[in-house]
């Protein structure tokens, strides 16, 4: 049962991050076309992005920590 639980939880972080890269792309996207004081706004999405993907591993990790048991 808890492994059920964990992979969702690794599914739905996936899920998360493939957004927040969407949400990345389009931000370079429009700072290129729109105005260039987007780039903050894409450098700011950068950290972001980071950030879920080190939360994603995380669950990641303890993931396969639970199914080694």
């Amino acid at each position: 049962m808890g492994n059920a639980r964990k992979l969702r939880k690794v599914i739905y972080s996936g899920i998360i991050f493939l957004i927040t890269i969407i949400l990345f792309i389009t931000s370079i996207v429009l700072a290129k076309m729109l105005n260039p004081m987007f780039w903050w706004g894409a450098i700011g999405m950068a950290f972001v992005t980071w950030g879920i993907l080190d939360w994603h591993i995380s669950f990641i990790r303890a993931y396969k920590k639970s199914k080694k048991k």
